[in-house]
């Protein structure tokens, strides 16, 4: 599910919802894998640099 938006409503909020397409999951698992590589390279360029000194 998508977060559309969310509003006041008399003494709440109101939330509007819509399931996610196929691309959409698609490109926030492609996301979420580079995300994690960037931060293998990042630690592997802070290993390889402790070990050049």
């Amino acid at each position: 599910m998508k977060l559309i938006c969310s509003y006041q409503w008399d003494e709440g909020t109101r939330f509007a919802f819509r399931e996610m397409t196929q691309q959409e999951i698609e490109n926030r698992n492609l996301r979420s894998q580079l995300q994690a590589a960037q931060e293998s390279v990042a630690e592997l360029t802070i290993i390889v640099s402790g070990l050049m000194v």
